[in-house]
């Protein structure tokens, strides 16, 4: 079976590969490079490649499936669904398990009950990081929002002091959640993503080069 391939030529300094969650491989290559040096690398990185479109396939099949047995992701990895009927609705997590006792209802009330769950449990963990994270850079937010995107993980209007998180970032590993609290803050003080901008950030997260391609492989959690 051919493999989707997109190559783009952009303004890098060398050959980037990354996989993402709908079986592509992207290739990011410098404007001068021909593509027999490439295919050269592709051939090189074979192995790293047919991994990560394994890893990719195994992640989409856990894709958010809201009935007894699915699965959520949460932190990184994928947390089964035990749904039971009861007089109460109620969302707990136990041994890698959320618990899902529904009223009434079918898998749509699951789904609400669930989203409503990770939405708690994405503000609580986010006003930590901020907190941490803004005396660090020095920083003082004046609120935080949770959104509904599905293309960007999170926004700051530093005009109004306001950070703005996709509250689906509780699915994410804990390194990627605090690189993208430590994104939005930096923006507080730099607006644009120019060099101050990212040594503000490298101050915080000397690895962040690591972490923004991780993220990039993390899109497929937006598409649901």
């Amino acid at each position: 079976m051919a493999i989707p391939m997109l190559i783009q030529r952009k303004k890098v300094k060398r050959i980037n590969i990354r996989v993402t969650w709908d079986g592509r491989v992207v290739v990011s290559a410098p404007v001068g490079i021909n593509d027999e040096l490439i295919e050269r690398v592709l051939e090189k990185r074979a192995i790293w490649i047919a991994k990560k479109l394994e890893e990719m396939e195994a992640r989409k099949k856990h894709l958010s499936q809201f009935v007894d047995g699915g699965s959520v992701w949460l932190f990184g990895k994928p947390s089964v669904l035990r749904v039971s009927n009861g007089k109460k609705d109620k969302v707990s997590l136990r041994d890698g398990e959320l618990l899902v006792r529904v009223a009434g209802g079918g898998t749509e009330r699951v789904k609400h009950l669930v989203v409503e769950w990770l939405k708690r449990q994405a503000i609580k963990v986010v006003r930590g990081k901020v907190k941490k994270f803004a005396k660090v850079l020095g920083v003082n937010p004046e609120g935080i929002e949770l959104k509904e995107w599905k293309s960007k993980w999170g926004l700051c209007k530093a005009s109004a002091g306001t950070l703005r998180f996709n509250w689906r970032l509780i699915q994410l590993p804990d390194r990627l959640i605090d690189y993208i609290v430590v994104h939005e803050l930096a923006h507080l003080k730099h607006h644009g993503h120019g060099r101050s901008f990212w040594m503000a950030v490298a101050k915080v997260l000397p690895d962040w080069k690591q972490r923004h391609r991780e993220l990039k492989e993390w899109g497929g959690l937006l598409i649901w």
